[in-house]
């Protein structure tokens, strides 16, 4: 049996991770997911939104050795609470997710390819502090192979995006370093581009590289394979 903490992407919450969560607790592992501040039920002024806070509130939410993922946006938090304190941190997996440069914003992070799809569509609010995605570009952005259920859900639940956290460089040393770690690439991402995938995955080893035939989302569109694949990876992390 192994612990996993879910930590979802930008606009996102633990909304997104039910059925994900599901399919684990069918195989026998313990497995929840929470809204970071300013998501879903965690509600904070937007004004009030940072990376400092997402990464408390991960550390927060661990009392015990616990498998943590991070999707899209999420890589970041999840990095900066391994650096603050990997007591708890058994193992970090990045779903389609940002792996931090040392010193570089995600913001920064996106730059370094040519096309970025998510940067045509997304639209500011007026007082410049978050961004969200139109409800009409969300499905070919975000969820192209998922339900028309999931996408009517989502439509629902997404929020404002605060920005700040995203304009945030953070610093990793040791700490991070020290910390094991897989990479899940979705080979059909229509919001990160596979190339910018396998150029922040580079440094991965081999072994815990793994794909998903997936758009986004694959804890909408696959959740039986996405579960398969953490099991497998904690099937490694434990045999160690």
């Amino acid at each position: 049996m192994s612990k996993f903490l879910l930590v979802h992407g930008s606009g996102h919450g633990a909304w997104c991770y039910e059925k994900l969560v599901k399919e684990l607790q069918k195989k026998g592992h313990i497995a929840y997911a929470i809204d970071l501040p300013g998501h879903g039920k965690n509600k904070i002024s937007i004004k009030e939104v940072t990376l400092e806070k997402y990464s408390s509130a991960i550390l927060k939410s661990l009392d015990s050795p616990t498998i943590v993922l991070g999707h899209s946006m999420g890589g970041y938090p999840i990095s900066l609470a391994a650096e603050i304190d990997p007591t708890h941190i058994k193992h970090l997996i990045f779903l389609t997710a940002f792996i931090p440069q040392d010193g570089k914003s995600l913001v920064e992070m996106r730059s370094t390819v040519s096309k970025y799809p998510l940067a045509s569509v997304i639209k500011k609010t007026e007082d410049g502090l978050g961004f969200y995605v139109p409800k009409e570009y969300q499905k070919d952005i975000f969820y192209h192979d998922c339900s028309e259920k999931d996408i009517i859900l989502a439509a629902e639940k997404l929020c404002i995006q605060a920005i700040k956290p995203q304009n945030t460089p953070i610093r990793l040393g040791e700490n991070f370093k020290q910390v094991s770690k897989s990479y899940i690439s979705c080979l059909d991402d229509q919001t990160i581009p596979l190339e910018l995938q396998k150029k922040m995955s580079r440094d991965i080893q081999k072994e815990n590289k793994y794909e998903i035939n997936s758009g986004h989302s694959p804890f909408f569109s696959k959740p039986v394979d996405l579960a398969n694949i953490l099991e497998e990876i904690a099937s490694k992390i434990y045999d160690h």
